[in-house]
């Protein structure tokens, strides 16, 4: 039962960072920049090694892929 149990704690730890810059590299939409974002840390299984995500400013809000691991739905 504790291999059961340990398996469980696993596959629901997360423990992700995420160092966050302005995209200069870009061009920016309304005066605003996109972020470039790179992440590392695990959530459950899913291993993160410097991911990189770059996040667009849509003319309202900046806007994250699908795929993005912080993506927080409101």
């Amino acid at each position: 039962m504790q291999r059961a149990e340990k398996r469980d704690c696993e596959d629901r730890y997360t423990s992700i960072d995420a160092k966050i810059a302005l995209d200069k590299s870009r061009p920016s939409a309304s005066g605003v920049w996109a972020l470039s974002v790179t992440v590392k840390g695990v959530d459950g299984r899913k291993r993160y090694k410097n991911q990189k995500y770059v996040i667009p400013f849509n003319g309202k809000t900046h806007v994250a892929p699908k795929s993005y691991p912080l993506n927080v739905q409101h």
